[in-house]
């Protein structure tokens, strides 16, 4: 693809371009008859750069001379490669319309090209094109939202906790790995994926509690302390769903991870009106999974994880 053939492909209208930095192609792709991905001019090191030097001369009182900051510059010049992915779209709607219906169609291209890359792409910016008009938006990351349950983001029960579960992460190499477990889940953004990845991070933890007698979905509960079951409740548009989150998720974990599609069969009796919540609401049951692995998490750095038991449970 050489040049004009990619200016051209820039300039079809409508369109949506989503820009994305970490990670590098060498060429144009094309993804799809009408997706594109195309590299672009790296975003570079620049406010890294002022802020090193910033906090290097407010922070530390030091000195920062012109020569030492263009060397910073130059070290960070080719950091952030950026890849325009690019939907052309048959008609023109709302801007809204148009990124959701481009959002859709990215969904595999996007992982594919990551793939390509060998990274994580990180999107950073919409330009939705119609022939009269461009709109556009930044993302910025919303890392200030974030919110954790059984302790709270500040003060000193949040700050020793925190210390807890480094301790604990650089004794344990098992822990360690369910956290990286549990970091893969969350940069997944497929929820019904999401929902396998935290199941696989529960699991995991669960490992001296696994044995014929307790397999994988029963041994998850004993780790949570749910023996009984991990009901969840809910009310979607006036519809009940009743029913167990661990089962729902190792079921499908086991699909997924065999390579085969998830039916409504695969489903008991007891849960097969879940079916259509998976595939309309999975991010609802992600979200409490997602949930049960940050409290055992903690409980396991305060040494009181069920998974820290050194035998296997019995019928006690």
């Amino acid at each position: 693809m050489n040049h004009s053939d990619i200016i051209e492909i820039l300039r079809q209208r409508p369109s949506v371009h989503k820009l994305c930095y970490g990670g590098f192609i060498q060429e144009a792709l094309k993804l799809k008859e009408n997706v594109y991905a195309v590299p672009l001019k790296a975003l570079g090191f620049a406010s890294e750069s002022g802020y090193t030097s910033q906090y290097v001369v407010e922070i530390c009182e030091g000195n920062v001379e012109q020569k030492q900051f263009d060397s910073l510059l130059k070290q960070g010049e080719q950091a952030l490669p950026v890849i325009a992915l690019v939907v052309i779209l048959d008609n023109a709607c709302s801007p809204e319309n148009m990124e959701a219906d481009a959002e859709r169609q990215l969904l595999i291209p996007e992982k594919i090209t990551g793939w390509s890359a060998g990274e994580s792409l990180v999107p950073f910016a919409y330009i939705t094109c119609d022939k009269e008009q461009h709109f556009f938006r930044v993302v910025p990351p919303h890392s200030r939202r974030r919110q954790r349950l059984g302790f709270g983001n500040t003060g000193s029960d949040y700050s020793s906790q925190i210390s807890k579960m480094v301790e604990c992460a650089e004794k344990d190499e098992h822990f360690l790995f369910a956290i990286s477990l549990y970091k893969d889940a969350l940069a997944e953004d497929n929820q019904i994926f999401r929902i396998a990845r935290f199941f696989s991070c529960l699991e995991s933890l669960a490992y001296k509690i696994k044995s014929d007698e307790f397999p994988s979905r029963k041994a998850v509960k004993a780790l949570l302390g749910l023996d009984e079951g991990a009901m969840m409740q809910l009310n979607i548009g006036g519809k009940e769903y009743k029913f167990d989150r661990i089962e729902i998720a190792g079921r499908l974990r086991d699909k997924l991870f065999h390579g085969v599609p998830f039916k409504e069969s695969d489903l008991n009796s007891q849960s097969k009106h879940v079916f259509e919540l998976i595939k309309c609401e999975p991010e609802l049951i992600a979200s409490s999974l997602r949930d049960d692995c940050e409290l055992e998490f903690a409980r396991w750095a305060n040494g009181a994880s069920n998974g820290l038991k050194q035998t296997k449970r019995g019928n006690s």
